[in-house]
């Protein structure tokens, strides 16, 4: 793999992973005015204490590309390695997370640090006690 720099690496042809585990792929239109939206599964009972959430608990990320749209495998492993908590990315650059309003914070500001456009997000949480509903904006970090 050729290294960028230490926070991204090319995977594939076009592909690149950030330092998220968030993967990014360039645009085939790049002219064309475009929304994209995730609708993606959040997995079920990552908390190994409640077993929340529930089935049918859904995360939307909704964004203006630039250049490069996320890949949608790379996101829902991200959000499989939340199982049990996100227990930090390797480089340090994104914090542990135990709770589930914290991830999917969490998530939404890595996609929109890998993409370097904003990002809104929605979340509908199926837990014990009834439904959690989440919903913000990310913007891209400086930091990153």
């Amino acid at each position: 793999m050729d290294k960028l720099n230490s926070k991204t690496e090319t995977v594939l042809a076009g592909m690149v992973k950030h330092s998220s585990g968030l993967c990014t792929l360039p645009r085939d239109y790049p002219d064309v005015f475009t929304i994209s939206r995730h609708v993606v599964e959040l997995p079920a009972s990552c908390c190994p204490v409640s077993a929340n959430p529930k089935d049918g608990s859904t995360l939307t990320l909704r964004y203006a590309p630039n250049d490069t749209v996320l890949e949608v495998y790379s996101l829902r492993a991200l959000l499989r390695m939340s199982i049990g908590g996100y227990k930090g990315s390797d480089c340090g650059a994104y914090p542990a997370e135990r709770n589930m309003e914290g991830m999917v914070q969490l998530v939404a500001q890595m996609a929109a640090d890998a993409l370097g456009a904003p990002v809104r997000f929605r979340a509908h949480v199926n837990i014990d006690t009834g439904i959690l509903q989440l919903s913000g904006k990310a913007t891209p970090s400086p930091c990153r």
